[in-house]
């Protein structure tokens, strides 16, 4: 079965985050609900936002990815702890996401990407108490996909 390029950066953050937090911190994969944020006084959760076209010259589409990482921390010094843990989880985040593209790139499903970038940090959600100091933290890559090839007469 074949994913999506957004859905592939996005399992390969998972998988980093899992393999390089420590034990303790509780790691989401697109939470489908507040509730699922509810275990543990660490978590961090990945969250696809949006992929969009932003040019198609001679049919290779140009897109932009953005994902969303979040960091909840409940312990007594709470805004403290939610900001070294993103401080900690942004390079594993940058560092697996461009790793993704490359091998995307080395296997010709994308033809060029950019460096993942941070494009905006917040402090609270709308309507959701997390019991706890949280930051949200959007990231974008921007990529191309190959020309599609004309089909076999």
């Amino acid at each position: 079965m074949s994913q999506s390029i957004p859905f592939q950066v996005s399992a390969a953050i998972v998988a980093a985050l899992k393999a390089e937090l420590e034990p303790g911190v509780a790691v989401f994969d697109n939470p489908t609900s507040p509730a699922g944020l509810g275990d543990g006084p660490r978590v961090v959760f990945v969250e696809d936002a949006d992929d969009d076209l932003f040019n198609k010259p001679g049919q290779a589409e140009g897109r932009t990815c953005g994902f969303i990482v979040g960091v909840i921390n409940r312990s007594d010094a709470g805004r403290a702890g939610a900001d070294a843990d993103m401080q900690l989880v942004k390079p594993i985040v940058t560092a697996a996401a461009r790793g993704i593209c490359k091998s995307l790139a080395d296997a010709k499903a994308i033809t060029v990407f950019n460096y993942p970038r941070e494009t905006r940090r917040t402090y609270r959600h709308e309507h959701i108490d997390v019991e706890g100091a949280l930051i949200l933290t959007r990231f974008e890559i921007d990529y191309r996909l190959p020309a599609p090839r004309p089909a076999a007469a």
